[in-house]
C-alpha cells in the first residue's frame, strides 16, 4: 500500500468572505434565528484581521431544494466570478439538507478554491474528512424531512376527512370569513366573478376578459391593474363558486433527489369534497357551462408522431379578443 500524503491548500495572506444564512419561513422564531447566525458569524469575520466581509446571503426557504434559493445561487455566481474565496455557514444543514444538492454545491465551490467554514461542526472544507461528514448530515437531515413531511401530510388529512380542516373555510376572491370564520359572499366582489364567467360564455377570451376588466379599471386580487391569464383560468375552474369545496387536488411529495415537489392528483391518493359548504356566488348550470366550453376551446392536441399542434386559433392570446 501507497503512503498517501493529504496536502492541504496553500492558505491566503487576505480572504474575501461571504456569510451564509438560511432559515425555511419568515416566522418570527425563524427571524430572530436568522438574525442570530447573522450576528455570530459577522462577530467571526471581525476576529480575523485579514478577513473582508464581502456580503451576507439570506434565504429564507426550504433546505430541500438549492434551486429556488436567491441568494444562494447569488453567492455561487460571485464565488465563480471571484469575489468570494471563503463562506462561513452556521452548519451543514443550512447550507442544504438534499444530500445530492449539497454535495454539488459543496464540490463546485471546493473546485473553485472557496473554503467552507462550516461553524457548528468546527469543519473546514479541506479537511480530508468531510465529505463523509457532509454525507452523513444531509442524509440525517434529508430523513428528518422526510419523516416530519409525512407527520405534518397525515395530520393535514386527518383534519380533512373529518370536516375541521381550515381550507374548507379559505377565502379566495368574492368571498370574506364573518367574525365565526365562515365564508360569505363579498358583493363587488362576487359580481366581478360573475362577470368573469358570464364574458367567457359570451365568447371572449382569457385575454379578452382580461382587457375587458383592464377597461373597467377593476384590479386583480392581488392589487395589480391588470389580472393574470391564470387567475381567471383558477376562477372559471374553482368549484367553490357553487358552494362546493374539493380538497387535496395536489400533493406534495419527496422526490429521489430528496426535493419537495407538487404533484396533481390524478387519484393516486384520496380527495375530500364537501357540497353546500357556503352560499354559491355562480349557478351550477352556468359553472357546468364554462366547464364544457373550457374543454372544447382546449387548443393543444398531438399528432401520431407525438407533436404539439394547435387545433384552434379562435381563442389564441395572439388574436384580438371576441367582442
Amino acid at each position: 500500500m501507497p503512503e498517501v500524503t493529504i496536502i492541504p491548500p496553500i492558505k491566503k495572506d487576505h480572504y474575501n468572505v461571504g456569510i451564509y444564512c438560511r432559515v425555511s419561513t419568515t416566522k418570527e422564531p425563524q427571524l430572530q434565528s436568522m438574525s442570530n447566525q447573522l450576528s455570530y458569524l459577522i462577530h467571526t469575520v471581525n476576529e480575523h484581521y485579514n478577513w473582508t466581509l464581502v456580503d451576507v446571503y439570506l434565504d429564507f426557504k426550504s433546505g430541500s431544494n438549492i434551486h429556488n434559493r436567491h441568494s444562494f445561487l447569488r453567492m455561487i455566481d460571485d464565488c465563480k466570478a471571484g469575489r468570494i474565496d471563503l463562506i462561513l455557514v452556521k452548519s451543514i444543514s443550512r447550507l442544504g439538507r438534499n444530500t445530492i444538492d449539497a454535495l454539488e454545491a459543496f464540490h463546485e465551490l471546493r473546485d473553485r478554491d472557496v473554503l467552507i467554514y462550516f461553524e457548528m461542526e468546527n469543519i473546514w472544507s479541506n479537511d480530508p474528512n468531510v465529505d463523509l461528514t457532509l454525507t452523513i448530515n444531509s442524509a440525517f437531515y434529508e430523513d428528518e424531512v422526510r419523516t416530519r413531511s409525512k407527520s405534518i401530510s397525515w395530520s393535514i388529512r386527518n383534519k380533512m376527512q373529518n370536516g375541521t380542516s381550515p381550507l374548507y373555510t379559505k377565502p379566495c376572491y368574492g368571498y370574506i370569513q364573518d367574525e365565526r370564520g365562515e365564508l360569505i359572499i363579498d358583493t363587488a366582489k362576487a359580481n366581478v366573478v360573475r362577470t368573469i364567467y358570464n364574458k367567457y360564455l359570451e365568447g371572449y377570451s382569457i385575454i379578452g376578459i382580461i382587457d375587458y376588466l383592464y377597461n373597467l379599471r377593476i384590479p386583480s386580487p392581488t392589487n395589480l391593474p391588470q389580472w393574470s391569464k391564470r387567475t381567471i383560468e383558477k376562477i372559471l375552474k374553482n368549484e367553490k363558486y357553487i358552494g362546493k369545496v374539493l380538497l387535496q387536488k395536489t400533493f406534495n411529495q419527496v422526490d429521489n433527489r430528496g426535493r419537495i415537489v407538487t404533484i396533481e392528483n390524478n387519484g393516486q391518493l384520496d380527495r375530500y369534497y364537501a357540497e353546500n359548504s357556503h352560499p354559491a356566488i355562480i349557478d351550477k348550470e352556468i359553472y357546468d357551462k364554462v366547464q364544457e366550453e373550457m374543454k372544447i376551446r382546449t387548443n393543444i392536441s398531438f399528432d401520431e408522431y407525438g407533436k404539439k399542434k394547435r387545433l384552434n386559433t379562435k381563442y389564441s392570446s395572439k388574436k384580438t379578443p371576441l367582442e
